[in-house]
């Protein structure tokens, strides 16, 4: 039998209020801001790029609209560009 994929199992740890995930050999700690692997070394991400790994993490199993995202802060809204058509300014 195959082993399952790293990110099917989620192992969350409590400890008061606090809340760090295990998965596929890593820690991630989301009150701390921190990755780490295995071996305790930081994995180095952006302020955004951590928030989108917790963002997954906690809705893991969810189908995450753009709406969604957007109260996360993750996308922002853009305005769509317009297009041209011939004949109108």
């Amino acid at each position: 039998m195959a082993p399952d994929p790293p990110f099917r199992r989620i192992g969350m740890i409590r400890a008061g209020s606090r809340v760090v995930y295990e998965f596929g050999g890593y820690r991630l700690d989301p009150r701390q801001q921190q990755l780490l692997r295995a071996d305790g070394q930081l994995v180095s991400l952006t302020p955004r790029v951590f928030d989108t790994v917790v963002c997954l993490i906690e809705h893991r199993g969810e189908l995450l609209d753009k709406a969604t995202l957007q109260v996360t802060g993750l996308v922002h809204h853009a305005r769509p560009a317009r297009s041209r058509v011939p004949g109108r300014q």
